[in-house]
């Protein structure tokens, strides 16, 4: 049924009584809930400036009022009716063979604000995994931290991935090699046991000198890359550990070598700060110069 429609509808309106026709409405006439409608010239439906609580046209099973204004209002609130609006194609011609069931188009205006989205999953809800209501493949929860669920099984509250948020890392973009460091062209030279270096991922530079050749390869807002890290002119045995620039301690080991002049490398992934810098940590009671080249990073 029609909840309500604005101020005016121009060339259109709402009739009162509703009669029941065994045919649809012609052009101009009244639309008609409980029965077909169809016509040959589109109906512009306008209720003048739109407020908080109010949808210039809303259809509904029982009455409701969301903080939403927005132009079409869809609700399902009742018993009878289980979803609030539902987009279907089968359409075809000689050059399509199919149209869109929704379609979010962004409007932009010369000297006017751009709109803030095409498509917004409202942060309502808690980590749907916890939830205690039935959930079917194909639903998007966006929960109140921020995070974008996915239902990939039936059931309660059903089995969920995450596809985005702050704990994911986001869409990886795999590059060529990249050299991103070399201690052999640095002051520094070769890294001892018990030091630690800041290293900056950002410039890629040249293999043969170490000088930068692309500026900003690696792009501000990485969340991760993966790399290879290799070591050369080794002496004694050790360790490196390389870990985004906030970390003060070593938890892990990136690569070990176990002997002098050895050439070791070994390929992982790590977390990236918003500075692009990586703390290289190295342990054991050696020395070593390293490599480092990154092969592709998350963003």
């Amino acid at each position: 049924m029609l909840q309500r429609l604005g101020a005016t509808a121009a060339g259109a309106a709402i009739a009162a009584p509703l009669i029941a026709r065994p045919v649809a409405a012609a052009d101009g006439d009244a639309l008609v809930a409980g029965a077909q409608n169809s016509a040959t010239e589109a109906t512009l439906l306008f209720g003048g400036t739109t407020q908080p609580n109010t949808s210039v046209l809303s259809v509904a099973d029982e009455p409701k009022e969301i903080d939403i204004e927005a132009a079409i209002g869809g609700f399902a609130t009742g018993s009878d009716v289980y979803n609030g609006v539902v987009g279907h194609t089968e359409t075809s011609t000689t050059s399509v063979e199919s149209g869109h069931a929704l379609v979010a188009y962004p409007q932009t205006v010369p000297g006017k604000q751009a709109p803030r989205s095409n498509i917004w999953v409202r942060p309502l809800l808690d980590d749907p995994r916890s939830d205690t209501k039935e959930h079917t493949p194909g639903e998007l929860v966006a929960d109140t931290n921020g995070e974008l669920w996915y239902c990939v099984d039936r059931g309660t509250p059903g089995e969920w991935r995450r596809i985005s948020g702050f704990r994911t890392a986001g869409a990886f973009v795999p590059i060529a090699p990249t050299r991103v460091y070399d201690s052999r062209f640095t002051a520094e030279g070769p890294i001892r046991s018990g030091d630690q270096r800041l290293v900056s991922i950002a410039d890629a530079r040249d293999v043969r000198t170490g000088t930068v050749i692309d500026v900003g390869a690696i792009p501000v807002g990485v969340t991760a890359v993966a790399y290879n890290l290799a070591v050369t002119n080794t002496t004694g045995s050790g360790f490196l550990f390389i870990a985004p620039s906030g970390v003060a301690e070593v938890t892990a080991a990136s690569l070990n070598w176990g002997v002098a002049d050895e050439s070791v490398n070994n390929g992982s992934t790590v977390k990236v700060d918003g500075d692009r810098l990586q703390r290289v940590f190295c342990g054991g009671n050696g020395s070593a110069d390293f490599i480092l080249d990154i092969v592709g990073y998350y963003e």
